[in-house]
């Protein structure tokens, strides 16, 4: 895994947390961060990453500037994974890793201080559903939530505001 962009832009993140992590691929996180940089000043972003793997999405926020970001996974191995990489790339101040329940973690969480929710659960997750009914309700007028998914799993909502098809990945973008 390569970083795309910003302050540590072609630095490779060698290794893997386990072998249920399924990163989301170069070229699908190059595209997200364009459009994204398109619609928000990094500078001012506070972002909340749910199932966060192998943290490379909240290092590629981080590497173009955002404020802070907040990741959230069950797998210890992940979690140890994150905590090693915010040491190697110095973001201790700006990162902070939770081993949880993602869907456990939104009931008692105050969403409000985010302005992005990117979340990448496993594709044969079961509860994909609930938990889009549940972050939108949950989050706040103006947040931007992404969800990656799986091609053929299609995931209407009112909030819905755009997919992007990269393979046989979807992220879908939903704004209250």
């Amino acid at each position: 895994m390569r970083i795309s962009g910003g302050e540590f832009a072609g630095r490779i993140i060698k290794g893997s947390p386990g072998t249920h992590v399924r990163p989301t691929t170069d070229r699908a996180r190059e595209s997200l961060f364009n459009i994204l940089q398109n619609q928000f000043d990094f500078n001012e972003l506070k972002v909340l990453d749910l199932f966060a793997g192998t943290g490379v999405i909240a290092l590629e926020f981080l590497s173009r500037g955002a404020l802070h970001v907040d990741s959230i996974d069950l797998n210890m191995k992940s979690v140890a994974f994150m905590q090693n990489l915010r040491d190697d790339f110095s973001v201790q101040n700006k990162w902070t890793i939770f081993k949880g329940n993602a869907m456990s973690w939104i009931k008692s969480s105050d969403l409000s201080a985010y302005n992005i929710i990117y979340a990448d659960p496993p594709y044969a997750w079961e509860y994909y559903n609930s938990f889009l009914n549940l972050m939108v309700e949950k989050m706040h007028t103006g947040t931007l939530f992404c969800l990656e998914h799986e091609r053929n799993k299609l995931l209407p909502h009112t909030t819905l505001i755009d997919e992007k098809v990269y393979g046989q990945s979807i992220i879908s973008f939903y704004r209250k």
